[in-house]
């Protein structure tokens, strides 16, 4: 009786301190997505400046994936002579890995951050766009990623990662000049957008939980 009297007396506390957690965790999200906000929007003007007048740009792609989930795509391209799956990022300091690492560095003065090599995660973005196309052969998706804010810290950069939606719209256009790759742009944005959820904050809850789940998953099963 005495805990029970004692909980009783304890629960506004801790149900204010776990509000206060939540409000703070909801804090960080929504900065960390303002930020990342701001990088895209500056991809998403350099596209639709640079790129030729025939590809079509998406932006803030969310699709439903095979197992009742959700993905976040930052930007596709549908271009004649293929499709472009960007992810974005904005990072400050100096990157450090390699293309087949699981996980890169960030550098900043003496601190040091690791982070998931994104190009990692496009794969599933670009296995997403895949499935909901499958006639059309995976050589014509491109995984591009951005990185602006930052700078490559040692030797040669990555294949298909710029540091701008500038030099990622040359490499596209670029392309155009030899790829044998044929895309019906019509026909595959109407596909996407037909697999596509409503952008809102509805949908960024919903894409949030299911990434959230799923690392709850892989942990327990690890």
């Amino acid at each position: 009786m005495e805990f029970l009297g004692i909980l009783k007396d304890a629960w506004p506390f801790l149900a204010l301190l776990v509000g206060v957690k939540l409000a703070v965790s909801l804090i960080h999200a929504l900065f960390r997505v303002a930020k990342g906000a701001i990088g895209e929007r500056m991809v998403t003007r350099a596209l639709e400046k640079n790129l030729d007048y025939r590809a079509v740009v998406l932006n803030d792609v969310t699709l439903r994936t095979g197992d009742n989930g959700t993905t976040q795509i930052d930007h596709i391209v549908v271009a004649p002579h293929g499709i472009y799956v960007i992810e974005t990022k904005r990072y400050r300091g100096k990157i450090f890995g390699k293309p087949r690492e699981a996980e890169w560095v960030q550098k900043i003065g003496t601190r040091k951050y690791r982070f998931l090599n994104p190009f990692f995660q496009n794969f599933r973005h670009t296995q997403t766009i895949n499935e909901i196309m499958p006639s059309i052969d995976k050589s014509c998706i491109n995984s591009i990623v951005i990185m602006t804010g930052c700078r490559w810290g040692q030797g040669k950069p990555p294949e298909r990662l710029f540091h701008s939606g500038e030099q990622a719209a040359c490499y596209i256009n670029e392309k155009a000049k030899w790829s044998k790759a044929k895309i019906n742009v019509a026909e595959v944005v109407e596909a996407i957008n037909a697999h596509r959820e409503k952008p809102g904050l509805a949908t960024w809850l919903k894409h949030v939980w299911h990434v959230r789940r799923k690392k709850t998953e892989t942990s327990h099963a690890s």
